[in-house]
């Protein structure tokens, strides 16, 4: 991101004229940065974990059985660099968090409107780093497929 794209809104807004009070408060979302980031670095702590228990999962103790088929040893390895990615872009964006001032708010409205995960969008919304969650497993042993 480039710094013209990064805007600066106060943390106390000025209020608007009267008649457009309500709908300048309802136009603008801005989220602290720090908030912001430290949401990040929780949902990618949170798939790093998820993305290495789903290497055990698919890939089991037959690891070394099926090192001669190199599109296995493809996949074994993709999965293994995107847990280590994630690892690291959660560590990059918790020492962001940590190193920005707490003033700087980000116009975030766009951003978020363009999630297609509602629960995603309304965990960073809320800047508090709740973090992923596994969805929940139905008794019945069904699997639904999205």
């Amino acid at each position: 991101m480039s710094a013209s794209t990064v805007k600066r809104a106060p943390a106390d807004p000025e209020p608007a004229p009267p008649q457009e009070a309500g709908a300048a408060r309802a136009a603008v979302t801005t989220t602290p940065l720090a908030a912001l980031l430290s949401s990040l670095a929780t949902e990618m702590q949170l798939l790093a974990q998820a993305t290495a228990n789903m290497h055990s999962a698919v890939f089991g103790e037959s690891i070394e059985q099926d090192l001669g088929n190199s599109d296995y040893v493809a996949a074994v390895q993709s999965i293994d660099h995107t847990h280590q990615t994630l690892e690291n872009l959660s560590q990059f964006f918790a020492l962001l968090a940590e190193d920005s001032p707490e003033e700087m708010h980000l116009l975030t409205e766009r951003a978020l409107t363009s999630l297609r995960l509602s629960a995603l969008r309304l965990r960073l919304e809320g800047g508090v780093g709740r973090g992923f969650v596994q969805p929940q497993t139905d008794s019945s042993g069904d699997l639904d497929l999205f």
